[in-house]
Order: structure tokens, then sequence, then C-alpha cells
């Protein structure tokens, strides 16, 4: 859903995902769409290794990312002629989707990944 709303519209400040029984008030002032936000209400998700559980925004209330947070796992690397040298995200995470009962769950975890690595390397 985040990949295909980035190609229908890569230009926007604000992805906003919401289910048809979900109201927002949207009051934009105070956050800077260039920096990577994934907001929305808290969710437990997945256990790390180290025994800690992971946060991921719960669907059903809506879930707004940034644009900045969405080029991070849209992105791939090109070869010298401009073809996707890497699957989509999409691709490399389908396992986690058909075996996850919530796609949020899986979006707050490709997301936690991504920024680690991002920060890593």
């Amino acid at each position: 859903m985040v990949e295909r709303a980035y190609k229908m519209n890569p230009t926007v400040e604000w992805f906003v995902f919401l289910e048809a029984d979900t109201c927002i008030v949207w009051d934009n002032e105070h956050f800077d769409s260039n920096i990577p936000l994934y907001m929305g209400s808290p969710s437990p998700g997945r256990r790390l290794l180290d025994g800690q559980t992971t946060w991921f925004a719960y669907g059903g209330t809506g879930i707004v990312v940034s644009s900045a947070a969405v080029e991070t796992i849209v992105t791939r690397e090109v070869g010298e002629y401009g073809e996707f040298v890497q699957p989509s995200r999409t691709e490399r995470y389908e396992t986690d989707v058909k075996g996850d009962c919530c796609g949020d769950s899986v979006l707050g975890w490709v997301l936690l990944i991504v920024v680690a690595l991002s920060e890593a390397g």
C-alpha cells in the first residue's frame, strides 16, 4: 500500500492511511515532512532477540508517514542503465506480510529495520 501510494504521487509531503471509520483532525504546523516520521496509535509488535518489544502504529486508528520515511522504504538501488538491481520491499517482505495478521505491524517492522540499517551504515 505504501509503495502504491508513493507511485501514485511521489511529491506529497505526508501519506495518511486510515480506515473508513476513522476521523482525523490535522494540524501540521509542528512537523517537518523532510524528517522520517511515522505516527499513529502505538500497539505492541514483534519481540527482538533481546526480548524487547517493538511497537507499530495501529492502522485501525490511522497511520501518518512523512515523505522522508516513505522514501527510505521505497528507494531501491539502480544499475548502470537505470534498472532496479534489488526487489521492492513488498517482494523482500512478502513472507512476513503473508505470515503476519497485520499489515500495519509489518510496516512498522520494515521501518524499524530500514532506519536501523541506515543509521548503522
